[in-house]
């Protein structure tokens, strides 16, 4: 029983997800959704695990150090980007030296 409450619960966070990416939603969108998040909860099958609350700080801590990491790399690819658009050439004198 305890399965069946966590595959709901994953069928309806993946749904509210799929709809919040979608921002559409109507009747047809949300059945959609559902059976995409029973596809996902089918193939995933997930069980009810306890959470490691000790390992949580540590976790959180992780997690902003990759969204640190994942921000960077994306202001260093725009800046990139900028860089091409209003230097032609930039990308030959850069792969030359």
């Amino acid at each position: 029983m305890g399965s069946q409450i966590s595959f709901i619960q994953m069928t309806f966070i993946l749904t509210v997800i799929y709809l919040a990416l979608t921002g559409n939603v109507q009747p047809v969108n949300i059945l959609i959704g559902f059976l995409i998040g029973i596809g996902i909860s089918i193939l995933v099958r997930p069980e009810g695990l306890e959470i490691a609350w000790k390992r949580f700080p540590l976790a959180m801590v992780s997690a902003l150090r990759y969204m640190g990491i994942l921000l960077l790399d994306m202001l260093k690819s725009g800046v990139q980007v900028g860089l091409v658009y209003l230097i032609p050439g930039f990308l030959s004198t850069q792969a030359s030296s």
